[in-house]
């Protein structure tokens, strides 16, 4: 080559110049000449190297590794053949064992007492609203006294009804 000696070239170049030519006539794979595995050696190497303590042989582990990363190199992951064997799993039988099952926290509820209109006086602002919205009645009004008047006589029209 011209401008550059040959001590200069590098092995990188010399092998652009003479070797790829004949590896695209031989349809060999050019992939093996990129440096990748080795470059994936070295980082698992020095991985190893610097998270092992003293009480191991961080040589040792790290030739292991590369032993084990060339043996399994030419195996290939084959995933779990799954057959689905009980379709309503998800739909019911989930539901089920999950009842069976102790809970540590139960949330513990009053029976519900019917409506009456002296229920109404003991009821809260929340409640009262609550009422109100599960009879499907809508209001603009904030005051207590109104809406306990306003319950008492939906609670009068359903008895009635």
């Amino acid at each position: 080559m011209i401008g550059f000696g040959n001590a200069a070239i590098t092995p990188y170049l010399h092998i652009l110049m003479y070797h790829i030519p004949q590896f695209l006539k031989d349809d060999t794979c050019l992939k093996s000449f990129t440096g990748q595995g080795v470059e994936k050696t070295n980082d698992i190497v020095r991985s190893i190297y610097h998270t092992k303590s003293n009480r191991h042989d961080a040589c040792k582990e790290a030739i292991l590794a590369v032993k084990r990363i060339d043996h399994l190199q030419d195996f290939e992951r084959v995933p779990h053949q799954y057959t689905k064997q009980n379709n309503d799993y998800w739909t019911n039988d989930i539901f089920l064992q999950r009842r069976k099952k102790p809970r540590l926290c139960v949330d513990v509820r009053e029976e519900e007492v019917p409506m009456t209109q002296a229920n109404v006086d003991s009821m809260s602002l929340q409640e009262i609203k609550d009422a109100l919205k599960s009879l499907s009645i809508k209001t603009k009004v904030r005051k207590i006294d109104k809406l306990r008047e306003i319950l008492k006589k939906a609670i009068q029209r359903s008895v009635q009804d």
